[in-house]
């Protein structure tokens, strides 16, 4: 709430459609539990056996610990008088976290055109506001306290914005055939995503320093293209071919559907970083003069994004330091490759008594066996930083038989 819509009949063949609407993320992605984690209402004890004995005392199992260890009418704790409190790990949140939300609005132009066919053009956009964000650790550099160790911070400070021009071609189903054509042109942005989402690859270099994160979104795609169609083969009896056809070759000609979904959008950012054990989310330095998106034509498997560009010696990469500094590089700087794929159907329906009928169905995923490449490496620690090193499924046949009763 609120939400507010109107549509405008231009004339016979035109509308205009518009809408603006408030939602509410009440759960900040179910993450106000993590106070739970804290001590003394948590925490961690290992058993195990020696493997120089035979005492299997562990197969009888471990009696729970049920014990909070809260002085008596105390409300809170002081974690510096917990021993060994620098290496604890403390959870922290606001104490009133707000509700994030976002607001969604869209303009819409919808025309009818000759031959069964439809326009719809449209503005989409959205903002997302106080959202949960998983900032990393607030004690950084001591920054609270020397006295205890890292404070994991969840903050409402998480934003995101989203523009996109959407149109779609549509015919509709008539004389064997339909159609349905659409694209997006679209920018998404954010802060970071959401923190069930974070992963090592995109936790904030610096809690302090959130400008820093904003740049385009994980799952941002430039240009998105789809095309589907759905044709009655035009054989068998009172078709266009074997139109005086017999029982039996209708039988074996007529009555095939073909189906097809092609899709094609541009690739999604990726996260260059120095892979820091303690530090996962540290990006490297850029290398002044160097663009690190290569040419088309000078992208290869094994590298494909300029490696040249990111210092790959940035300070704290080699000796774990304990606070290495934030890296010049922006969040998201390279893409990973594009994606193109055709799926292709063949079907035909066989009526038998007693309304029940068999379905034959011949199918082809990634029809023209298409490389789906996956992201390149993009942690300087590990081996083989820029290249591709994984893929998706090469051409799948399938025969298919369903029967329906």
């Amino acid at each position: 709430m609120p939400r507010v819509g109107a549509a405008y009949l231009v004339n016979d063949k035109t509308t205009v459609r518009g809408g603006y609407g408030i939602f509410y993320s009440a759960e900040n992605d179910a993450r106000e539990d993590i106070l739970t984690k804290n001590y003394p209402f948590f925490t961690q004890e290992e058993y195990f056996n020696s493997a120089y004995s035979f005492d299997y005392g562990l197969d009888a199992g471990v009696a729970r610990n049920t014990t909070i260890n809260l002085p008596k009418g105390a409300s809170s704790i002081d974690m510096t008088t917990i021993p060994s409190a620098t290496n604890q790990v403390v959870y922290s949140e606001p104490k009133h976290f707000p509700d994030g939300y976002s607001e969604m609005y869209n303009f819409t132009v919808q025309r009818m055109l000759p031959s069964n066919l439809s326009l719809e053009v449209g503005y989409v956009g959205s903002q997302a506001h106080r959202l949960a964000y998983q900032v990393g650790n607030y004690n950084v550099n001591s920054h609270l306290s020397s006295k205890i160790g890292k404070v994991q911070t969840l903050l409402p400070v998480g934003k995101s914005n989203y523009n996109a021009l959407q149109a779609k071609v549509e015919r509709r189903y008539a004389n064997g055939w339909s159609v349905l054509g659409s694209y997006t042109y679209g920018h998404s942005l954010d802060n970071g995503p959401a923190p069930f989402d974070l992963g090592s690859h995109n936790t904030p270099q610096s809690p302090f320093d959130l400008k820093a994160e904003y740049a385009s979104s994980d799952n941002d795609v430039t240009h998105n293209f789809t095309i589907s169609n759905q044709l009655d083969l035009p054989f068998g009896r009172g078709k266009h071919y074997f139109r005086s056809a017999g029982p039996l070759t209708d039988a074996i000609v007529g009555g095939w559907h073909l189906n097809s979904i092609a899709s094609f959008h541009t690739g999604r950012p990726v996260n260059i970083v120095t892979g820091l054990k303690d530090f996962p989310g540290i990006r490297p330095n850029r290398v002044p003069g160097q663009n690190p998106i290569l040419p088309h034509d000078k992208r290869t498997i094994t590298e494909w994004f300029n490696v040249a560009a990111f210092d790959l010696h940035t300070p704290g990469q080699n000796d774990q330091s304990k606070n290495p500094p934030p890296g010049t590089s922006s969040r998201n700087i390279v893409r990973a490759p594009g994606y193109s794929n055709e799926d292709l159907s063949l079907f035909k329906n066989f009526t038998l008594p007693r309304e029940t009928s068999i379905q034959f169905r011949v199918e082809s995923f990634n029809l023209l066996n298409t490389p789906h490449y996956g992201s390149p490496n993009a942690v300087i620690t590990k081996g083989g930083f820029g290249a591709i090193q994984s893929a998706g499924e090469q051409r799948i046949c399938q025969f298919a038989l369903k029967y329906v009763y």
